[in-house]
């Protein structure tokens, strides 16, 4: 998972989402129970910091002024080729703690790959067992049982994370109407929602997942990924009706 070098974002094509101050979203807040911090909440043990936290706070006021005009909540990171090498789940990472570092916003950190081996946990210190592949799955039916509170930010908390989970997250898991039902709550609960997502070219589920998410980013390891193989998924993306909203230069340690 490599430092980030350089952020290029382009305008972004999203819809409209429902009003937030509906009187839906006012009962899911009302029956919801926020998880506060608490002895047994995830403690971040990677620092977000200096260079790397002004490189995506960057990132971040980008993606919020191409959003001005639509609430953008879902916004997931992938890579054109399978591997740590390109670094999406550190992207997603610090991408979600400049998100929580907003006053008042509640930020959501889902981990949706399962051929990253656990590296957005690994981040942090705590017990997690369940997590998303076993509530889409039906294992678990409840959010509370696979979506963690953790201490970050340490000014004040409000960074969630929803691991993987015991259960193989395979590529029909991303066509089960229950992923979408799961998100879509998670908009009533969260204002911003960042997926660690599979590579576009090396799971099929990148592509599945994109029709769920109001935008796309793209980690791309400088002097590592091959342009062919970027070009590739960035086609595929598009013929799946998602355009990528920008892309984020990592460097390989």
């Amino acid at each position: 998972m490599g430092d980030v070098y350089k952020a290029m974002m382009r305008s972004s094509q999203s819809s409209l989402l429902a009003d937030p101050d509906s009187q839906a979203d006012q009962q899911s807040a009302e029956t919801y129970q926020w998880q506060p911090v608490s002895e047994n909440a995830l403690r971040l043990k990677v620092s977000h910091e200096g260079r790397i936290a002004a490189q995506f706070d960057e990132v971040r006021i980008k993606l919020l002024q191409h959003a001005a005009e639509h609430r953008i909540q879902i916004h997931a990171f992938s890579s054109a080729m399978p591997g740590p090498d390109e670094g999406r789940a550190s992207c997603a990472l610090h991408l979600a703690l400049s998100f929580a570092r907003m006053p008042g916003t509640r930020v959501l950190l889902i981990d949706m790959d399962a051929t990253s081996h656990g590296a957005l946990l690994k981040c942090f210190d705590g017990k997690a067992d369940l997590g998303v592949a076993d509530f889409v799955c039906g294992e678990v039916s409840s959010l509370d049982a696979v979506t963690y509170p953790t201490d970050a930010p340490p000014e004040a908390p409000s960074l969630h994370v929803m691991p993987l989970g015991r259960t193989s997250m395979g590529s029909t898991l991303f066509d089960q109407s229950r992923l979408g039902q799961m998100l879509d709550r998670c908009r009533d609960l969260y204002d911003h929602i960042v997926i660690d997502a599979p590579s576009v070219l090396g799971h099929s589920g990148c592509t599945r997942l994109s029709k769920f998410c109001d935008e796309m980013l793209l980690a791309v390891a400088l002097r590592f990924t091959p342009t062919d193989e970027l070009e590739r998924a960035k086609r595929l993306l598009a013929d799946h009706d998602c355009q990528v909203t920008g892309v984020v230069l990592t460097e390989r340690k």
